[in-house]
């Protein structure tokens, strides 16, 4: 018993005819399918609210969480002379050229409360985060002037105070020269480079 198979043989204009439409009929699916995902495929959207990061200072020393997320605040205090128009030193005759000095025995000493530390850059530091619903943190509790006036000029003292948003933990190590790291195991404090 044999079998016999024959197959179509295409030559010549059948064979371009057969191509032709096979080609056709194959960019026809596909363009249809590219037509069908375009067409019925919604697009997202990533919507993204970058957190607000804000803080006051009132009273010149108390600073406040006004941000809708954790932030940690860092803080300058600045020392000067005042003139009694209640400007800074001046360019006329009678300005001083020196700035109060911190110390026993100086012109002045600063009490810092617990939490704060000073940094190699000279900025005080909160070593915790502070939370949005936390009314402030207060750096100083005491400033003692052993010198209140200098002649025309008397002792003033300037918090500056700035922020930086918690999360990323790195955000900050970036930003701040003073902060080494963040212990995680001690609830994301900041740890700060001191002068010895």
């Amino acid at each position: 018993m044999s079998k016999t198979f024959k197959f179509l043989v295409w030559s010549g204009k059948k064979a371009v005819v057969f191509l032709a439409l096979t080609v056709a009929l194959s960019l026809a699916v596909v363009g249809t399918t590219i037509a069908y995902i375009i067409d019925y495929t919604e697009s997202l959207k990533n919507t993204f609210t970058p957190p607000k990061v804000d803080i006051s200072t009132v009273n010149g020393n108390v600073i406040t969480n006004n941000s809708d997320v954790d932030v940690y605040i860092r803080a300058a205090v600045v020392v000067t002379w005042v003139n009694n128009n209640g400007t800074a030193d001046t360019s006329d005759d009678t300005t001083l050229s020196t700035s109060p000095v911190e110390g026993e025995g100086e012109d002045y000493t600063l009490s810092v409360n617990t939490g704060w530390v000073k940094g190699t850059d000279g900025f005080y530091y909160y070593t915790s985060k502070v939370d949005p619903s936390t009314a402030s943190v207060t750096l100083l509790s005491e400033v003692n002037a052993d010198t209140i006036t200098n002649g025309d000029y008397t002792l003033t003292v300037q918090v500056i105070s700035s922020a930086i948003q918690a999360t990323p933990a790195e955000a900050v190590i970036g930003a701040w020269t003073s902060v080494s790291g963040v212990d995680t195991s001690d609830n994301d404090k900041l740890i700060i480079t001191t002068t010895p």
